[in-house]
């Protein structure tokens, strides 16, 4: 689920979700 920018640890989080 890709979205706007994101934080380290969103980005993380982003490729799992």
């Amino acid at each position: 689920h890709r979205r706007k920018k994101s934080n380290s640890a969103s980005e993380k989080r982003d490729l799992i979700d």
